[in-house]
């Protein structure tokens, strides 16, 4: 991941914390608007400090990647306190099949 994408889902992410009111109202909605959901952390153990998981869209991802071809689609991150955190998320709220 090039470190302007990494930037623009941390800025998401921040933003996103602002709408966050202790219920999973603000999650559900961010994971209905949009195609693509990444969990973001802050994570001393990555050479950034930040970690990633794809709670939503794998498999929009990876078709992308495997065609080349680009499509529309919106896309936000949720801010989560460590990777468990993004896991359950995307158990929650994300798709069953990620791939």
């Amino acid at each position: 991941m090039d470190e302007q994408l990494k930037s623009k889902l941390v800025t998401l992410a921040d933003a996103n914390r602002k709408a966050m009111d202790g219920t999973t109202e603000p999650i559900k909605r961010i994971f209905e608007e949009n195609h693509i959901v990444i969990g973001v952390w802050q994570d001393p153990d990555n050479a950034n400090g930040v970690g990633f998981l794809v709670l939503k869209g794998g498999k929009l991802l990876h078709d992308i990647r495997t065609t080349g071809k680009s499509r529309p689609a919106r896309a936000s991150a949720i801010p989560c306190s460590c990777y468990e955190q993004a896991v359950a998320a995307k158990e929650v709220f994300g798709e069953l099949d990620q791939r």
